[in-house]
C-alpha cells in the first residue's frame, strides 16, 4: 500500500508543479507587462487540476471512500474543489485574474500539504462506515471550496479598492474587474458557501445525535462555530451593516483561519 500511496503523491506532485507553471507563466507576462497566452495559461490549469484529480480519485479507490483520511487529503481536495469552481465561475463571468490567484492558491496548497510529512498517513480509522458521514464531510469540503474562492475574490476586491483609492490604474490593477463585478460575486459565493456548509451541518449533527461515536463532537463544535461566522458576515453584508471592504477582510481572514486549523481539529 505504501508504493502506491507514493505514487499518488507523485501525481499530486505533478498537479502542483502544473499549477506553480501556470502560475509563474502568468506572473512573469504581467511583470513584464505583457498579455500572456491564455492557451497555454490554462494548458498548464487544466493539466494540474487533471493529474491532481486523478491522484486524488487513486486514493479513494485505496479504501474505496472519499480521500479525507488524513490532512494531506483534506487540503488537496480543498485545493481541487476550488480549482472546479474558478473553472466553473470563469465560464460564467469571465473575470481575467481568477484562475491567476487560483492556481497561486492551489500551488500554495499543495507545496504545504505534500512537504509536511506528518501530514501524509495512513488511517483506517477515518474512513467512513456511514453513507451519510460521506455526504456530509463531501459537501463540507465542497463549501470549503467556495470559501476558497470567496478569499480569492475578496483579495480581488482589496486589490482593486486599494488601486482605486491610492489612483494605481496600471499593471495588475488594469486586469482586476470592477468593484461591483467582484462585490456581486462575493455575495453569490457567500450565499452559495453558507447554504451547502448547512445542508452539510445538518446531516452531521443529525449522525451524532443519532450515535454521538460517528462524530466527534470537537469537530462538530468547530463546525457550527464557523458556520455561524460565516452566516454572522452574510447577514451584516445584506443588512448593509458592513461596508464591502470589511467583508472582504473578514473572509480571507477567515478562510486562513481555516486552513491554519485543519490539522490540529483533524488529529484532535
Amino acid at each position: 500500500m505504501a508504493n502506491y500511496l507514493e505514487e499518488t503523491r507523485t501525481l499530486l506532485w505533478m498537479g502542483t508543479v502544473l499549477y506553480g507553471l501556470a502560475f509563474i507563466f502568468a506572473l512573469a507576462s504581467l511583470i513584464l507587462e505583457r498579455h500572456y497566452s491564455r492557451m497555454i495559461f490554462y494548458t498548464l490549469l487544466v493539466g494540474g487540476f487533471f493529474f491532481q484529480g486523478i491522484g486524488l480519485y487513486l486514493r479513494g479507490l485505496t479504501f474505496f471512500a472519499l480521500p479525507l483520511t488524513n490532512p494531506m487529503e483534506i487540503v488537496q481536495v480543498i485545493s481541487w474543489s476550488s480549482m472546479l469552481l474558478i473553472l466553473m465561475v470563469q465560464m460564467s463571468f469571465r473575470l481575467v485574474l481568477l484562475g491567476f490567484f487560483g492556481t497561486a492558491m492551489s500551488t500554495i496548497l499543495g507545496l504545504l500539504s505534500l512537504s509536511i510529512a506528518g501530514w501524509d498517513y495512513p488511517n483506517l480509522a477515518s474512513s467512513f462506515a456511514n453513507p451519510w458521514i460521506e455526504f456530509h464531510a463531501a459537501l463540507a469540503i465542497f463549501a470549503y471550496g467556495v470559501f476558497g474562492i470567496l478569499a480569492i475574490n475578496a483579495l480581488m476586491y482589496l486589490l482593486q479598492h486599494y488601486g482605486l483609492t491610492h489612483k494605481r490604474f496600471g499593471g495588475l490593477f488594469a486586469l482586476l474587474p470592477s468593484l461591483q463585478q467582484l462585490d456581486d460575486l462575493m455575495t453569490r459565493l457567500l450565499l452559495m458557501g453558507v447554504t451547502v456548509f448547512t445542508v452539510a451541518l445538518f446531516l452531521g449533527t443529525l449522525t451524532w445525535v443519532s450515535d454521538y461515536k460517528s462524530v466527534s463532537f470537537h469537530t462538530l463544535v468547530y463546525s457550527w462555530v464557523l458556520w455561524i461566522s460565516y452566516f454572522s458576515i452574510l447577514i451584516l453584508k445584506e443588512k448593509k451593516r458592513w461596508m464591502s471592504r470589511n467583508v472582504g477582510w473578514a473572509c480571507l481572514i477567515l478562510f486562513l483561519f481555516v486552513l491554519v486549523s485543519l490539522w490540529p481539529i483533524h488529529t484532535y
